[in-house]
């Protein structure tokens, strides 16, 4: 007998500050048809409280996975057994940035809301982006990460190369 290994299909990699609100859980569960959203924050992930206040967000029909960013590299990498769509929601760029860094496997990452600051600039419609971000960025681009700007499906898409070209982040 042949065995075979069902592993869950990384549906969206999106990196969002808000996580899981209105728009993730409706337009994009939605478009990708993901069955569970793992959500990844070392913060979130060692607060209970918070860790259950994120797990309530979701529909009924949606499984809520809270990570800590070690712990989803190990999960995709390793234990991931069932046959799930998956919406993977980084917090930050950093934690998107780390885990790629330690194996997480990721082709492509879509950056959603970055939030706002004085140091942030809008760079495709309401989304911001920094220097240090832009700088973590261009590192996972240059390796072969597509990364890509889209707030919700129906907006158009903006390429980390395009935004780079137009606004100057100290990084050429």
């Amino acid at each position: 007998m042949k065995w075979r290994i069902i592993m869950s299909k990384i549906e969206l990699i999106r990196v969002d500050f808000r996580m899981i609100h209105g728009q993730v859980m409706v337009k994009w569960l939605k478009a990708t048809g993901a069955q569970i959203i793992a959500a990844v924050n070392d913060d979130i992930a060692n607060d209970p409280f918070l860790a259950d206040i994120y797990g309530m967000a979701a529909p009924s029909n949606v499984d809520i996975k809270v990570f800590t960013k070690d712990k989803v590299i190990d999960y995709f990498n390793n234990n991931n057994s069932d046959n799930s769509k998956v919406l993977v929601l980084f917090k930050n760029v950093k934690d998107a940035h780390y885990c790629y860094e330690k194996g997480f496997p990721m082709e492509h990452l879509q950056i959603g809301g970055l939030g706002s600051g004085p140091d942030r600039i809008n760079v495709h419609g309401p989304i911001t982006l920094n220097a240090e971000d832009a700088k973590l960025l261009k590192d996972m681009n240059d390796k072969g990460v597509k990364i890509e700007f889209q707030q919700v499906p129906d907006d158009s898409k903006a390429s980390l190369d395009k935004i780079l070209k137009k606004y100057d982040f100290g990084l050429n």
